[in-house]
């Protein structure tokens, strides 16, 4: 039984080469890698508010993924659907 739960993230990459950025849970240090388009998280539990930590990777070459840059926490907070 796969008691894992996934959080799919779509998004469009500004330079299509590289990445600049990961997103991962907050608390958490490494999360996977990003797919074309697409981060999944996974979670062992599910809550109403998932929060997730953006890094931006550090413009100077010499540090790159290295010496990441936290630049921002994202909160997804489930809501009710309306009929």
């Amino acid at each position: 039984m796969n008691n894992a739960y996934h959080l799919e993230i779509l998004f469009e990459k500004e330079k299509s080469d590289n990445f600049q950025f990961e997103l991962r849970l907050l608390g958490e240090t490494y999360s996977g890698g990003i797919e074309n388009g697409r981060k999944i998280l996974s979670m062992h539990k599910l809550s109403d508010t998932i929060k997730g930590v953006l890094d931006q990777k550090n413009l100077d070459p010499d540090k790159g993924w290295t010496a990441p840059l936290i630049t921002d926490t994202i909160c997804f907070v489930k809501r009710a659907k309306k009929r």
